[in-house]
């Protein structure tokens, strides 16, 4: 009795001290926590100049649609969501350029501001909220993050 006493005051010592929801981390200064708000808030004002230009870049090919020199800039294989298989090469990324690029993707990366891409630091930059995602300093396009539902005979079932 006399240690389960002891051996229950020492658990919930244990287990009270260590709340790390009640940690405050000390910071030097109040000007360097304000200036660490305001960096966050600004990421896409920081794009360095080579990253505006590969942005650049890519909305200009996708503005004059041009399959072949959009599929130089994109990262192979190209992961699509189950069931839909990768794109393993540019050959197939030709073929089948229309699965995972339709008109309202394509005018929507050819129609964005570079207000709309976020660098979000080694993950590389993203359009809007992660629907295209591209590398940091190459411009190379990394992942789709878009699918568009066909409506075919088949798909009718399910509308």
């Amino acid at each position: 009795m006399k240690y389960s006493k002891l051996s229950t005051l020492i658990l919930g010592l244990i287990i009270f001290g260590c709340n790390p929801t009640e940690r405050k981390i000390p910071t030097t200064s109040k000007e360097k926590s304000v200036e660490e708000t305001s960096d966050k808030g600004s990421m896409q004002d920081k794009l360095a100049e080579d990253k505006v230009a590969s942005i650049s870049k890519v909305i200009d090919l996708f503005k004059l649609n041009d399959i072949e020199k959009i599929s130089n800039i994109i990262r192979f294989p190209l992961c699509r969501q189950y069931p839909i298989p990768s794109i393993k090469d540019k050959k197939e990324f030709t073929k089948r350029f229309n699965e995972v690029f339709d008109k309202i993707l394509i005018e929507k990366i050819a129609n964005s501001k570079i207000e709309q891409w976020t660098e979000i630091g080694w993950r590389g930059i993203m359009l809007d909220d992660g629907v295209l995602w591209m590398a940091n300093s190459d411009g190379i396009i990394t992942a789709v993050n878009y699918q568009f539902i066909n409506l075919c005979c088949e798909c009718a079932l399910f509308r």
